[in-house]
């Protein structure tokens, strides 16, 4: 009935923390896992110890909010190794681990980009390094 006034939209809940706690009056971050995070409240770029764990009901749902950011700096997808793995060529990131931390299993071969918002250019790697250079044809007859 489009008479009749709708209940204002319910505030999501905060997100949990399951680990992780700020000693008072201190500036340290520790390790911080946070649980119910609404998908829009990962459109930031955050730089410190910190999970952020959004449910999700299909595979693209997940790609969907995993892109949904100017960012893309690094990413990890967690599952069975051939599902992640597909889940991880069309996440939009610079580094994506597969049932890992990029930096922690990359060789140093690879370089290191980030699309987006996170970053121009890239360092490390052949790849990394060819920006640093100039080529140059010379031809003669």
């Amino acid at each position: 009935d489009l008479r009749r006034p709708r209940p204002p939209p319910r505030a999501p809940a905060p997100p949990r923390r399951l680990e992780g706690a700020t000693p008072p009056g201190s500036n340290f971050v520790p390790v911080t896992v946070l649980a119910d995070v609404p998908h829009d409240a990962n459109r930031d770029e955050t730089f410190g110890p910190v999970v952020a764990i959004t449910s999700y009901a299909t595979l693209q749902q997940a790609v969907d909010y995993a892109n949904d950011t100017p960012y893309g700096l690094s990413a990890c997808v967690y599952g069975a190794p051939d599902a992640a793995f597909a889940v991880a060529k069309k996440i939009k990131a610079g580094q994506v681990g597969v049932n890992a931390w990029p930096l922690a299993v990359a060789p140093l071969e690879c370089p290191w980009i980030g699309h987006g918002a996170s970053g121009f250019g890239f360092h490390s790697g052949l790849d990394g390094w060819r920006q640093f250079s100039v080529p140059k044809s010379i031809v003669q007859a």
